[in-house]
């Protein structure tokens, strides 16, 4: 879906104080946000080369991305991805994985690799056509 060089958004309180708390009188709100939207990219790429370079298994991702299905991802969840690993039942069988290594894994992944890894999960699930190897490795990229 493009998004329009003007789109119209809703700012939760929450974002509206933040970012007013970040401005200086001589910025304006699109610089703004335009700014740390593209900061925020950086960051996710930043994670997603992390995360190459300390490859997860097929099954430490299955593992992942099925505790994760239905979950919201949003900026309070993201870095708590791992307690939806760790309180799965029946993973080590499934998915052959040690679900208690797995979760402390994850808590232990630098902050742009947890982003990073929240948004491979929302992405997959947004359109879970694909086997889940095969996604990871288009997400990651």
């Amino acid at each position: 879906m493009p998004i329009p060089n003007r789109p119209s958004i809703y700012l939760a309180a929450e974002t509206a104080a933040a970012l007013e708390s970040s401005m200086v009188p001589q910025d304006s709100i699109s610089g703004t946000i335009n700014s740390i939207v593209l900061s925020y990219f950086r960051v996710l790429d930043d994670g997603k080369k992390w995360l190459k370079d300390h490859p997860l298994s097929s099954g430490e991702w299955s593992a992942i991305i099925d505790a994760n299905n239905g979950s919201l991802i949003d900026h309070h969840a993201a870095t708590l991805l791992w307690a939806n690993v760790h309180d799965s039942r029946g993973f080590t069988e499934k998915w052959g994985v040690d679900v208690a290594a797995l979760s402390d894994k994850m808590r232990a992944l630098p902050l742009p690799a947890q982003l990073a890894l929240a948004d491979i999960v929302r992405l997959f699930w947004s359109d879970p056509h694909d086997d889940i190897a095969t996604r990871v490795q288009v997400l990651l990229s």
